[in-house]
């Protein structure tokens, strides 16, 4: 499949009939860039507003991003504040948000946010796409319609969330 790595994620560039990526992949290794933070948000989104960027960041619980003195303009990496990982990992969620796929694959992309920080983002990338998460972390499992468990490579249980723990 032909694309372009995006912030903690491969970026399609196989696109719908609406122009929209049919898939993206997020995976636990995000990644942050040298430039302000609004840059780091239209690598998934070139076209998105202020305001789009802004509801993505709060879509995803990046509820620190208002506390930056230059807003969207605040430089990160090299010159700007240090950010922790799970900050990072809200940007890359708040990309896949800005780059609205009909697909995604989560790989463990919520491993460095607290419980509630994991819910908040999972449950604005849920709305209106197809969402496979996958995770070590019950607790972000049972967030899923269906669970698949695995050991070893091979499917030994699939239901709900509360049918896999409860066989687990």
């Amino acid at each position: 499949m032909a694309g372009r790595p995006v912030g903690g994620g491969y970026y399609p560039t196989w696109l719908d009939d609406e122009g929209r990526p049919a898939l993206l992949v997020c995976t636990q290794e995000a990644h942050l860039f040298v430039g302000s933070l609004a840059e780091n948000l239209t690598v998934a989104a070139p076209q998105a507003s202020d305001q789009q960027m802004l509801a993505a960041l709060e879509a995803v619980g990046a509820h620190w991003t208002a506390d930056l003195e230059e807003g969207l303009e605040t430089q990160l990496g090299a010159s700007g504040p240090e950010l922790s990982r799970d900050q990072i990992q809200q940007l890359a969620l708040a990309r896949i948000l800005l780059a609205n796929p009909r697909a995604v694959i989560l790989d463990e992309s919520t491993t460095q946010l607290e419980l509630a920080d994991a819910s908040t983002a999972l449950g604005a990338l849920m709305k209106g796409r197809a969402v496979i998460i996958i995770s070590h972390d019950a607790r972000i499992a049972s967030l899923a319609d269906r669970a698949i468990l695995l050991e070893e490579g091979q499917i030994v249980a699939q239901g709900s969330p509360a049918q896999i723990f409860e066989r687990a």
